[in-house]
């Protein structure tokens, strides 16, 4: 593996040696990360790595690519993969780890969203309803009906209830206490 100092500059220009369709630079830069690393290919630069031993096998982790991440950014990401090796950590799994927590994250705020659209609150259902008759009304007359519906539905004890549960007296004490005001 050749050792050559890597620059913003000589990562574009960087070939494999003859012979090979691709080849690896260590970074010989003072202050590098050890064995960070940039792979090129014969049609130009590559992908950065952390190249590190670990239970007495070589380990290769991917950075990114030289096009979407900066030598910077690159050395840095080296940088904090040595930190969890030394508490002794895989950068892999723990970038795997984070991967698969944020999936199950998304995934429980998406179950929620659904949740909530197939059993919307009476407020929910007003904001919807709003929405879908933005077209249909003047400007000034919609203005007037969201300011109504939200003024009066979602702060009254009714806007907080699913729409699937609330009862005929419900309503009626609520259209009775608005007609009083």
């Amino acid at each position: 593996m050749p050792t050559a100092i890597l620059t913003t500059k000589n990562v574009a220009t960087l070939r494999p040696r003859a012979g090979k369709s691709r080849d690896l630079y260590r970074d010989g830069s003072r202050g590098a990360p050890r064995g960070f690393a940039l792979r090129v290919r014969r049609s130009g630069p590559g992908a950065y790595y952390l190249v590190y031993q670990r239970a007495g096998r070589k380990h290769w982790w991917w950075l990114g690519d030289v096009n979407s991440l900066g030598l910077g950014a690159a050395r840095d990401k080296a940088r904090t993969g040595l930190d969890l090796l030394r508490q002794g950590l895989d950068p892999r799994e723990e970038e795997r780890r984070v991967v698969r927590e944020r999936a199950a994250e998304e995934e429980g705020q998406r179950r929620k969203d659904i949740a909530e659209s197939a059993r919307p609150t009476l407020a929910r259902l007003v904001e919807r309803f709003i929405a879908a008759h933005k077209n249909k009304y003047r400007e000034k007359t919609l203005a007037e009906y969201q300011r109504m519906l939200r003024t009066y539905v979602t702060r009254a004890e009714v806007g907080s209830l699913l729409a699937s549960d609330i009862r005929r007296f419900q309503l009626r004490a609520f259209v009775e206490d608005l007609a009083a005001r």
